[in-house]
């Protein structure tokens, strides 16, 4: 894609069931190649595997990005999909994504003057793009159902182990008994991680009732 219409990739991870793609370009521009991308596809799948029907589930969903430090997250959160999704321990080690391609500076899919102007952020250096990747950040990006609630988990265990070490509680036990370590982590996670009171309940071993409580007078 991008010889027909006026479109450049700048990232991608293929997943089992689906893919990640950051693309630049005009949105009808986009969406005729995306639809174009998925017809032969389909049509090629169902030849190989003696099938007839639909192949993609519904429509493709996308977003807008609109400044360059959300592109750089996005960036790193596509990236990081197969070792979030645990398909992987170590993120060079996934061969379908764009990672390694921004690694070894050799560019197949990805467009060079895009990978260029990423780059540009980590002065050229491959060590420091290595190593933006393997920070955290707590956003949630557009993403399946499914990896968007283990996300959502991620990122509040995240916060618990964070408050953990911040106040240095080593004993989950003795947090337990401890009702105002419980309501300040119940706060920063009901404003922070998105989950429902049920999991903050579950995660922490505490009523829904507490949380729901904490919940009302905040």
């Amino acid at each position: 894609i991008g010889l027909e219409e006026e479109i450049s990739i700048v990232a991608y991870c293929l997943m089992d069931n689906h893919i990640h793609l950051i693309i630049k370009g005009e949105l009808d521009d986009i969406s005729m190649a995306l639809k174009r991308v998925n017809i032969k596809y389909a049509m090629n799948f169902n030849v190989n595997n003696d099938r007839v029907g639909h192949v993609f589930q519904g429509r493709y969903k996308s977003e807008i990005i609109a400044d360059d430090k959300y592109l750089l997250q996005v960036v790193r959160y596509i990236h990081n999909n197969p070792v979030n999704a645990k398909m992987v321990t170590n993120i060079s080690s996934y061969k379908w994504s764009s990672y390694n391609e921004y690694i070894k500076g050799k560019y197949n899919v990805v467009n060079p003057e895009e990978a260029s102007f990423i780059m540009d952020f980590f002065s050229g250096k491959q060590n420091l793009f290595r190593e933006f990747h393997n920070e955290t950040d707590f956003i949630i990006y557009l993403d399946t159902k499914e990896e968007v609630e283990a996300r959502r988990l991620d990122i509040s265990k995240a916060l618990i182990y964070g408050y953990f070490d911040k106040h240095n509680i080593k004993d989950f036990s003795k947090f337990k008994e401890d009702k105002e370590h419980q309501k300040r982590l119940i706060k920063i996670l009901l404003e922070k991680s998105q989950i429902s009171h049920r999991q903050i309940a579950a995660l922490l071993e505490v009523k829904s009732s507490t949380v729901h409580a904490i919940s009302s007078n905040m």
